[in-house]
């Protein structure tokens, strides 16, 4: 079984390998990955880690710039490299999916291959700052406390492509896809096409699971975070001068949830993805 994993990479130099080092644990063969160039992060070192990153591991490397080409380099990256996979993980540097029971993700997959679907929905546990004014070292072990699951925010999904198997998949949005077998959440219920966040004012059966795995998705983080990356390059679909095209600090405060601690993915992996960190580094230094 291969694996994949598909991310459009917006500056994320601080935690990248940490994030590298997070899916290689979780079983991912191949790494496909798009750098989106943005004003104001030009002194980011992102592009040279993967490039230093690709000497060891099968990764694609490609470069994009300008807004609003989401929907396009996602469907390209789909009709790219999909049928070389039997499962493609869409992530986005922020997000680490993590299984509450079976060992990885890998090992999670392996319970859907035979089932006649294109795509599984795994659901968002968005994390708070945890108080922190500086960056902690590792954002997994430094972040630990989140919103409670039942909020609007950890309506919103992403999804695991089943790869070549998948039939048609048509991009409809980044978060979910219009495919010919449907998407499910990993107990099995429908999600329809347009239902990215599936809350009842959308439309949508609004029913959510984060037991069989969730997706960490570090959404905040410190206030130096912030205030030095996330503010400064944007929400990155669209230019600063649009609407909803610059973030403001109440934003971080409205988003900053810190209702719950879940230390899921630390007290499982944390011991392991020091070690692959370390190695990892001592590899590319």
């Amino acid at each position: 079984m291969k694996i994949g994993l598909a991310s459009v990479q917006r500056y994320e130099s601080e935690s990248l390998i940490e994030w590298f080092a997070y899916y290689l644990l979780q079983g991912v063969d191949r790494f496909l990955i798009y750098n989106h160039n943005m004003p104001g992060a030009a002194a980011d070192p992102s592009v040279d880690i993967w490039k230093k990153l690709q000497k060891f591991y099968d990764i694609d490397r490609r470069d994009c710039t300008g807004y609003d080409f989401y929907p396009v380099v996602y469907q390209n990256i789909m009709d790219t490299f999909r049928h070389e996979l039997d499962w493609l993980i869409w992530s986005d540097g922020d997000e680490f999916y993590v299984p509450r029971y079976k060992d990885t993700v890998r090992d999670v997959l392996q319970d859907y291959n035979d089932k006649p679907i294109s795509a599984l929905g795994v659901y968002w546990a968005q994390f708070g700052g945890n108080g922190h004014i500086t960056e902690p070292p590792l954002v997994t072990q430094g972040f630990t406390r989140r919103a409670e699951h039942s909020r609007s925010n950890n309506h919103h999904l992403n999804c695991i492509v089943k790869g070549r198997h998948a039939g048609n998949v048509i991009v409809t949005n980044p978060h979910i896809y219009t495919t010919e077998f449907g998407t499910y959440d990993l107990e099995g219920r429908l999600i329809p096409p347009h239902c990215g966040c599936n809350v009842p004012e959308a439309g949508c059966p609004g029913v959510v699971t984060h037991d069989i795995m969730q997706i960490n998705h570090y959404y905040s983080k410190s206030w130096e975070y912030f205030k030095k990356r996330k503010q400064v390059r944007g929400p990155g679909d669209r230019p600063p001068e649009a609407m909803g095209g610059y973030i403001t600090d109440d934003w971080y405060r409205q988003t900053d949830f810190n209702e719950v601690e879940d230390l899921l993915l630390w007290n499982r992996y944390g011991d392991r993805l020091i070690e692959k960190i370390a190695f990892i580094k001592e590899q590319i230094a």
